[in-house]
Protein backbone atom coordinates (compact mmCIF):
# COMPACT_ATOMS: atom_id res chain seq x y z
CA UNK A 1 0.00 0.00 0.00
CA UNK A 2 1.14 3.49 -1.13
CA UNK A 3 -0.30 6.97 -0.72
CA UNK A 4 -1.00 9.01 -4.10
CA UNK A 5 2.19 11.00 -3.93
CA UNK A 6 4.90 8.15 -3.85
CA UNK A 7 2.69 6.78 -6.67
CA UNK A 8 2.90 10.36 -8.36
CA UNK A 9 6.66 10.02 -7.79
CA UNK A 10 7.00 6.33 -9.06
CA UNK A 11 4.91 7.07 -12.29
CA UNK A 12 7.43 10.20 -13.11
CA UNK A 13 10.13 7.62 -12.86
CA UNK A 14 8.77 5.47 -15.47
CA UNK A 15 8.02 8.20 -17.41
CA UNK A 16 11.58 9.03 -17.23
CA UNK A 17 13.05 6.09 -17.77
CA UNK A 18 10.59 5.33 -20.82
CA UNK A 19 11.55 4.25 -23.97
CA UNK A 20 12.30 7.15 -25.47
CA UNK A 21 14.59 8.04 -23.41
CA UNK A 22 17.74 9.92 -25.06
CA UNK A 23 20.87 7.32 -24.81
CA UNK A 24 23.70 8.66 -22.26
CA UNK A 25 20.76 10.37 -19.86
CA UNK A 26 20.55 8.40 -16.65
CA UNK A 27 18.09 6.06 -15.11
CA UNK A 28 16.13 8.47 -12.85
CA UNK A 29 15.36 6.46 -9.36
CA UNK A 30 13.60 7.63 -6.16
CA UNK A 31 16.11 8.82 -3.82
CA UNK A 32 16.94 11.57 -1.63
CA UNK A 33 19.85 14.00 -2.09
CA UNK A 34 22.99 13.17 -0.59
CA UNK A 35 24.87 16.67 -0.09
CA UNK A 36 28.70 16.85 -0.38
CA UNK A 37 28.74 13.16 -1.55
CA UNK A 38 30.75 13.02 -4.71
CA UNK A 39 28.82 10.75 -7.81
CA UNK A 40 30.80 8.50 -9.88
CA UNK A 41 28.72 9.69 -13.26
CA UNK A 42 25.35 10.96 -14.26
CA UNK A 43 22.45 10.96 -11.80
CA UNK A 44 18.97 11.70 -11.79
CA UNK A 45 17.30 11.27 -8.15
CA UNK A 46 13.82 12.52 -7.51
CA UNK A 47 12.09 12.85 -4.16
CA UNK A 48 9.00 14.80 -2.43
CA UNK A 49 10.54 17.77 -1.23
CA UNK A 50 7.07 19.76 0.41
CA UNK A 51 3.45 19.38 0.22
CA UNK A 52 0.31 21.94 1.12
CA UNK A 53 -3.12 20.91 2.01
CA UNK A 54 -6.23 22.33 1.69
CA UNK A 55 -9.52 20.32 3.31
CA UNK A 56 -12.34 20.40 0.66
CA UNK A 57 -15.98 21.42 1.56
CA UNK A 58 -15.02 22.70 4.92
CA UNK A 59 -13.05 21.76 8.02
CA UNK A 60 -14.74 18.60 7.74
CA UNK A 61 -14.86 18.28 4.17
CA UNK A 62 -14.16 14.14 2.23
CA UNK A 63 -11.58 15.81 0.41
CA UNK A 64 -8.07 17.28 0.58
CA UNK A 65 -6.54 19.01 -2.33
CA UNK A 66 -3.02 18.83 -2.01
CA UNK A 67 -0.16 20.58 -4.03
CA UNK A 68 3.43 19.07 -3.96
CA UNK A 69 6.34 19.66 -4.76
CA UNK A 70 7.97 16.89 -6.84
CA UNK A 71 12.05 17.69 -7.10
CA UNK A 72 14.05 16.06 -9.96
CA UNK A 73 17.88 16.21 -9.53
CA UNK A 74 20.75 15.70 -11.97
CA UNK A 75 24.09 15.34 -10.64
CA UNK A 76 27.12 14.61 -12.56
CA UNK A 77 31.10 15.16 -12.39
CA UNK A 78 33.70 16.85 -14.71
CA UNK A 79 37.31 17.63 -14.30
CA UNK A 80 36.49 20.63 -17.14
CA UNK A 81 34.66 23.90 -15.51
CA UNK A 82 33.45 24.58 -18.79
CA UNK A 83 31.22 21.74 -18.97
CA UNK A 84 29.65 22.40 -15.65
CA UNK A 85 26.66 23.81 -17.57
CA UNK A 86 26.59 22.01 -20.53
CA UNK A 87 27.37 18.68 -18.77
CA UNK A 88 23.20 19.00 -17.03
CA UNK A 89 21.29 20.76 -20.08
CA UNK A 90 20.39 17.04 -21.34
CA UNK A 91 19.05 15.90 -18.87
CA UNK A 92 17.47 18.94 -18.24
CA UNK A 93 15.96 19.09 -21.61
CA UNK A 94 14.87 15.78 -21.27
CA UNK A 95 12.95 15.95 -17.70
CA UNK A 96 11.27 18.74 -18.88
CA UNK A 97 10.04 17.75 -22.20
CA UNK A 98 9.13 14.21 -20.92
CA UNK A 99 6.72 15.46 -17.77
CA UNK A 100 5.37 18.49 -19.48
CA UNK A 101 4.31 16.00 -22.38
CA UNK A 102 3.23 12.99 -20.40
CA UNK A 103 -0.70 11.91 -20.30
CA UNK A 104 0.64 9.59 -17.59
CA UNK A 105 0.74 11.51 -14.71
CA UNK A 106 -1.88 13.53 -15.52
CA UNK A 107 -4.24 10.13 -14.23
CA UNK A 108 -3.66 10.88 -11.12
CA UNK A 109 -2.61 14.82 -10.74
CA UNK A 110 -5.19 17.44 -11.78
CA UNK A 111 -2.42 20.03 -12.69
CA UNK A 112 1.34 19.46 -13.24
CA UNK A 113 3.22 23.22 -13.20
CA UNK A 114 7.08 23.06 -14.09
CA UNK A 115 8.86 25.46 -11.12
CA UNK A 116 12.04 26.71 -10.47
CA UNK A 117 15.23 25.08 -11.54
CA UNK A 118 18.29 25.13 -9.45
CA UNK A 119 21.37 24.96 -10.07
CA UNK A 120 24.90 24.47 -7.62
CA UNK A 121 28.36 22.90 -7.78
CA UNK A 122 30.60 21.85 -5.14
CA UNK A 123 34.35 20.77 -5.68
CA UNK A 124 36.44 18.42 -4.37
CA UNK A 125 39.04 16.82 -5.92
CA UNK A 126 36.86 17.01 -8.85
CA UNK A 127 33.77 19.70 -10.22
CA UNK A 128 30.34 18.14 -9.02
CA UNK A 129 27.76 20.03 -10.49
CA UNK A 130 23.62 19.85 -9.65
CA UNK A 131 20.79 21.26 -11.56
CA UNK A 132 16.98 20.49 -9.14
CA UNK A 133 14.04 21.05 -11.00
CA UNK A 134 10.44 21.42 -8.66
CA UNK A 135 7.74 20.19 -10.62
CA UNK A 136 4.11 21.31 -8.79
CA UNK A 137 1.73 18.60 -8.75
CA UNK A 138 -1.96 19.25 -7.39
CA UNK A 139 -4.21 16.37 -6.47
CA UNK A 140 -6.98 15.45 -4.64
CA UNK A 141 -6.84 12.46 -1.81
CA UNK A 142 -9.73 10.91 0.29
CA UNK A 143 -9.36 12.48 3.72
CA UNK A 144 -9.56 9.05 5.23
CA UNK A 145 -7.46 7.31 2.88
CA UNK A 146 -4.10 8.55 1.60
CA UNK A 147 -4.27 5.89 -1.04
CA UNK A 148 -7.97 6.86 -2.95
CA UNK A 149 -9.05 10.39 -4.67
CA UNK A 150 -11.96 10.21 -2.84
Amino acid sequence: MTSLRLDIAREAILILNGASKPVGVADARLRRPQPGIPVGGPEINVYLAAEDVEVKGGRHGPLYQRRMRLVIECRDVTSDPEEVDPILDPPLVWISKALNASDNIHRKATDVVEGSTTWMTFYQERIYPIAAVSFIIDYQASRRDPESTG
